[in-house]
């Protein structure tokens, strides 16, 4: 049931830029920090919080009750750059990443990270 208390974010965040400009029926709680968030929620001075799934997880072991929804309404890349000129550097970023996807290496670091909520 929607209260009408608002969608905590942490300020300056991706979630912060996106739901400021999409959200047109919800008011954005700008929090600075995600310990702030939780405290929001618990208080229930905010309805719902969003970032990364990974962070969510976390949150939710600390406000009891609380539910991690399926699905996504953004995503999260991450990318690596290369100077011009460094070509060598390209072929050996591009071999690494595609080496660390096919053995796992991104699978395994997740598992021994903890996280949860991920898409690889």
């Amino acid at each position: 049931m929607w209260t009408g208390r608002g969608v905590g974010v942490t300020e300056r965040s991706t979630s912060d830029g996106t739901l400021s400009r999409e959200l047109k029926n919800a008011v954005v709680v700008r929090v600075a920090t995600v310990k702030q968030g939780i405290e929001m929620l618990s208080l229930r001075k905010i309805d719902a919080y969003a970032t990364n799934k990974a962070t969510l997880f976390e949150m939710s072991d600390e406000v009891p009750g609380s539910k991690v929804l399926n699905g996504r309404w953004g995503v999260e890349r991450h990318a690596i750059a290369i100077p011009k000129g460094r070509d060598r550097g390209m072929a050996f970023a591009r071999k690494f990443a595609e080496d660390a996807r096919s053995e796992g290496l991104v699978k395994s670091a997740v598992a021994r990270a903890g996280l949860r909520g991920t898409v690889q």
